[in-house]
């Protein structure tokens, strides 16, 4: 198979009768799949035609529902680049990202009705707007006179095309060069960014991930992460290239997934290590309550040896990989196969998948210590960023004949091992009394004495709150702490101990809870707000320093 589109065509014609989805307690067989795509499909290349329909957009207006993942394999069949929208995102969001990727299509299912009700009529340029669930379309696309809106009951009666069985033949042809996804991430401007990734950086990964992890039909991959999030992809397309099967999260377990681990027997799932760290807070990671697990690999954040040691203990039969890689550079880049044996210290990222390429550089404030920013290079490295050539060009670019993107992370290499170590963002060092500090340095330290994996550093200054975020020249550092039992007293005694006495926190502060953001990541910015806000309204405990 030369295609990411051919292969995932192959997998709905070899196991036609074998489940490929599980959302919504419902089983979804290949077969199923391909009677559902195929009648997006007919109205798309009829409506579209076929030399327009590649690379125009179809957005996917759904939440862990049948219709995101028919709505994905028909753009991907289709040769259209998919969009993800989450309903969890504000109104707003959601609309400027329609607005500017201008789609031709979108699929919507029962969980963002009422949004797209309220958006749809707002947007001038035509629609082929689709709810593949429903039998007839709502009452309010009546009134919206410039889209045009397909329910089963239009889907079902469109008048066939030729297109419409899914052989290898009638896959629009796809290049590697063509876009897969676009996914919108935060922006530092505050204005989302798209990232648009290929057909051939999903295709060069998931032959990545071949190489270190055994890929079978028999396979129940966990659906756990937002389709917002690009790690979704990762269970996503091992899942359907190998003819396994998805299981889809269910909502109300979000933030127990061990529990639909264990009942559903899921045996490959992609977590980020506060998903995991939650779940250890909770004294929920029973032994051996996850023995169905072979796989597990933890993404997005650092990820801490007692994270592992205590997943280990819950899924022993699972081989637990820590792989990075950011968006730009295709769902992970590296990996590091964890063993266990370092409960404390945050893990190392590894080393490349195969036929990409790391390399650190250094500049003259790093080069002593042999720290550098972490660049990536090779098949993976994703196009750049949506109608947006400056920022392109700044972080993204070739070099003898590789391209390359600049993560803006830091990190070194195990002078032993030569695995990478990873050492945070380049926008986490600050400057503390005229000294460079590295936050992830002080948060790696107060992990280890506190027994938590929720910890959060923060540069402490008299300024007001809106003088501070980005700055340098803090006076201090303040720790930010959820889920120890340690006392403030002993973190910071143990931390002079070991920092130097400008890195080790004026105040330790515990929170109830750690918020997170749509990714399921621990959320700085707004950890950030919570400390400042009630630092300048006086409502942090003097007695036992909790928020």
């Amino acid at each position: 198979m030369s295609s990411l589109s051919e292969i995932i065509t192959s997998s709905l014609q070899k196991y036609n009768d074998r489940p490929a989805i599980w959302v919504d307690d419902c089983v979804y067989t290949y077969g199923d799949l391909s009677y559902y795509i195929n009648q997006i499909r007919n109205v798309l290349h009829q409506q579209l035609t076929s030399p327009a329909l590649k690379g125009e957009r179809i957005c996917i207006w759904a939440y862990r529902s049948i219709d995101a993942y028919v709505g994905i394999l028909s753009g991907v069949l289709s040769g259209m680049p998919y969009v993800p929208l989450n309903p969890r995102f504000p109104d707003e969001r959601n609309l400027s990202i329609i607005n500017r990727v201008r789609p031709k299509a979108i699929i919507v299912d029962k969980n963002c009705e009422d949004a797209a009700s309220k958006i749809l009529p707002t947007i001038k340029f035509p629609l082929l707007v689709f709810f593949p669930s429903y039998t007839q379309k709502p009452k309010w696309c009546s009134l919206i006179k410039q889209h045009q809106f397909f329910s089963q009951e239009e889907l079902i009666s469109y008048p066939l095309a030729s297109i419409s069985n899914l052989e290898v033949g009638s896959v629009v042809n796809t290049d590697s060069s063509d876009m897969l996804y676009i996914l919108f991430t935060s922006g530092s401007t505050g204005e989302p960014k798209g990232v648009v990734v290929s057909h051939g950086n999903v295709f060069s990964y998931v032959n990545g991930i071949n190489t270190i992890s055994d890929c079978h039909y028999d396979d129940r991959y966990l659906q756990h992460i937002d389709l917002t999030f690009d790690l979704s992809a990762h269970d996503m397309y091992c899942s359907w290239c190998s003819g396994a099967s998805l299981y889809v999260t269910p909502h109300n377990l979000i933030l127990f997934p061990n529990r639909f681990i264990s009942e559903y027997k899921i045996n490959k799932c992609m977590l980020v290590p506060s998903t995991a760290g939650v779940i250890q807070g909770h004294n929920l990671l029973f032994p051996n309550s996850m023995p169905s697990l072979k796989y597990t690999f933890f993404c997005g954040e650092p990820l801490t040896g007692s994270v592992v040691n205590g997943w280990q203990k819950s899924a022993p039969s699972s081989i637990i990989y820590n792989v990075y890689g950011p968006t730009e550079a295709t769902i992970a880049f590296t990996y590091y196969k964890c063993t266990g044996d370092s409960v404390d210290r945050c893990l190392p990222i590894g080393k490349p998948l195969i036929n990409q390429q790391v390399i650190i550089t250094s500049s003259s404030e790093t080069a002593a210590d042999e720290i550098g920013e972490i660049l990536l290079g090779g098949s993976q490295v994703a196009l750049g960023y949506w109608e947006n050539e400056k920022m392109t060009d700044e972080k993204f670019y070739s070099h003898s004949g590789k391209r390359w993107y600049k993560t803006g992370d830091l990190g070194k290499l195990d002078p032993n091992s030569q695995d990478i170590i990873f050492l945070g963002r380049s926008d986490r060092q600050i400057k503390v009394r005229g000294f460079r500090v590295e936050l992830g340095e002080i948060e790696s330290v107060i992990r280890k004495i506190a027994k938590t994996y929720f910890v959060a550093v923060l540069g402490d200054s008299d300024s007001e709150y809106e003088n501070v975020l980005g700055g340098e020249g803090y006076l201090n550092v303040v720790a930010l702490v959820a889920n120890s039992q340690e006392s403030k007293e002993n973190i910071i005694e143990e931390c002079k101990k070991i920092l130097p006495d400008y890195m080790v926190p004026s105040q330790v502060i515990f929170l109830k809870e750690f918020p997170r953001n749509s990714n399921d990541k621990i959320d700085y910015k707004e950890i950030t707000k919570i400390y400042y806000k009630n630092k300048n309204s006086s409502s942090i405990s003097a007695h036992n320093n909790v928020i």
